[in-house]
């Protein structure tokens, strides 16, 4: 479990990696995030997905995968701050903690129905937040009033 778990950061890792810098709107921003910690266009795999929220759930009940989760949650978690931030937007640890639970948790909502896409789930919760939870950062050269 420990091995596929990092490889799959290691895989969201390159991911961001190749990420451009640039401002993003909401919806640009929540389609990168969807590619980046679901999956990108045409690669969803559901098995993945549904051990990634079993091991999420595990990790409630069995110390040992806690320990598992709680070591790997802040490289998960500074991942999607990087993107976030390569997109123009502020990033808290505060705010990256509550999206990537709402992210989680509709994940795992998704996973729950048979013939739903996670993608347009996970995008859907992602575009009404965005704005509040990664607000776009002022543009260079713009001036601060008050």
């Amino acid at each position: 479990m420990r091995e596929s778990t990092l490889n799959e950061h290691k895989a969201m890792q390159d991911r961001v990696d190749r990420i451009h810098l640039r401002r993003r709107g909401a919806e640009a921003t929540a389609d990168l995030l969807v590619d980046l910690v679901v999956a990108p266009e045409g690669k969803v795999n559901r098995d993945e997905l549904v051990a990634r929220m079993e091991r999420i759930t595990a990790s409630a009940r069995v110390q040992e995968l806690r320990d598992v989760h709680m070591a790997i949650a802040p490289d998960y978690i500074r991942m999607i701050g990087e993107a976030l931030r390569k997109s123009g937007r502020v990033v808290t640890t505060k705010n990256m903690a509550h999206l990537t639970a709402m992210v989680n948790g509709t994940l795992l909502a998704s996973m729950l129905f048979d013939g739903s896409d996670p993608r347009s789930d996970v995008r859907a919760a992602l575009i009404p937040v965005i704005d509040v939870l990664a607000p776009l950062a002022p543009a260079p050269g713009d001036a601060e009033t008050d």
